[in-house]
């Protein structure tokens, strides 16, 4: 593995692109938004079940959204659900 330029300290290995400048993230959405995005949005629930959890993620490219995640909860705040639209 190539040493980056923008991590000296070696301290996460392979997070760093250096040709983009930018991290190299994985997201849950893999096999959920195959869209490209540069955006993401997150919402939270208010009340009830899931509390203070993620609710919507929004994926956006330029400004448009590509793909909307609704997460949803259980009465014990467990994620029992994940709907793409």
């Amino acid at each position: 593995m190539s040493m980056s330029q923008l991590d000296p300290g070696q301290v996460i290995k392979s997070a760093f692109d250096d040709t983009t400048g930018g991290l190299k993230v994985k997201t849950i959405a893999g096999t959920l938004v195959t869209e490209p995005f540069d955006e993401v949005i997150l919402t939270y629930v208010a009340a009830g079940d899931g509390a203070g959890e993620i609710e919507t993620v929004t994926y956006k490219n330029a400004s448009v959204t590509v793909a909307t995640l609704t997460l949803g909860y259980d009465s014990e705040d467990r994620l029992i659900s994940v709907v793409r639209s």
